[in-house]
């Protein structure tokens, strides 16, 4: 048994097919999940594993099915998390984000397009709060649909009323990277 296991790092393939043997349901202490892979033939990795204490998760070439299978197991409470060439329906990824209010890291790149619908999402509402301790937002995506005054409306939302200091945002249109409201105002403007 692996009691003190605190990080775990793997990758899965796509050529694994059936070959990779049946693993029973397994409770570990895990707080740090590294996964670059791909679920297989809808046989997931995830789904006998159980990490109730997991903060830290990081996906790369998975889809959204993964992070929500291994939620439903774990049902953790993650401060930081990065999504990298990751597929989701935004829909099913904002429940899933309105149940992490401890997330204090989110990083999205080649995941979801960087749209108004995600801006909208990510703005702050006190109504509604999502990611009330967010510190840290990077988003990262070839395609932009929106328009520069919906992000800058996000970026401020945050900057009153929740701790963000860092925001970074990558597109075929240019990076912005920000830590102070008005000098992002400025960037916006100027362009």
């Amino acid at each position: 048994m692996c009691t003190s296991v605190k990080k775990l790092r793997f990758a899965t393939v796509a050529d694994m097919g059936t070959s990779m043997p049946p693993i029973k349901r397994v409770r570990l202490p895990v707080t740090t999940l590294d996964w670059h892979g791909l679920d297989v033939d809808s046989l997931s990795i995830f789904e006998p594993l159980v990490l109730p204490q997991l903060t830290s998760l990081e996906m790369c070439e998975g889809c959204g099915a993964s992070l929500f299978c291994l939620y439903e197991h774990s049902k953790f409470s993650l401060h930081s998390l990065c999504l990298v060439f990751f597929h989701l329906p935004l829909p099913e990824f904002s429940a899933f984000l309105r149940s992490m209010p401890s997330l204090t890291s989110l990083e999205l790149r080649m995941s979801l397009p960087i749209s108004t619908e995600l801006l909208e999402l990510l703005t702050y509402d006190a109504l509604k709060p999502l990611l009330p301790r967010l510190e840290r937002l990077t988003l990262c995506d070839h395609a932009q649909s929106h328009g520069d005054c919906v992000m800058l409306n996000m970026v401020e939302s945050r900057w009153r009323t929740t701790p963000l200091t860092d925001v970074r945002i990558y597109t075929t249109r240019g990076a912005f990277v920000k830590t102070d409201v008005r000098t992002a105002r400025r960037a916006i403007l100027d362009r």
